[in-house]
């Protein structure tokens, strides 16, 4: 994967947990825009890299699946607190890229 498209994908991965973290972007939006991104890294090559990434985003997503499961509006704080340490241990992930410092 050329450097310049990884960047673009961390840069926009970090950007969505951001907006979610400002209150801009909804749990669910958030669970696919990261979905997405760790797939294009897969596609580019980049496989070890993107199951390590999608091992992190498996915790994000079972805090999605069971607020929606549950009927809820919005995630409650229990939901919350699991999207919160999947984000860290995602970003953590993040740090360890190939190429990364």
């Amino acid at each position: 994967m050329s450097t310049s498209r990884r960047d673009a994908l961390i840069a926009g991965m970090l950007a969505a947990v951001e907006a979610y973290r400002q209150g801009r972007l909804a749990l669910e939006d958030l669970t696919w825009e990261l979905r997405a991104r760790i797939g294009a890294i897969r596609d580019c090559g980049d496989a070890d890299w993107a199951d390590g990434l999608k091992e992190a985003w498996n915790g994000l997503e079972l805090a999605n699946a069971l607020y929606l499961d549950a009927g809820l509006r919005s995630p409650a704080a229990e939901h919350r607190e699991m999207a919160a340490a999947a984000l860290r241990e995602l970003e953590a992930r993040i740090g360890r890229r190939p190429g990364g410092e």
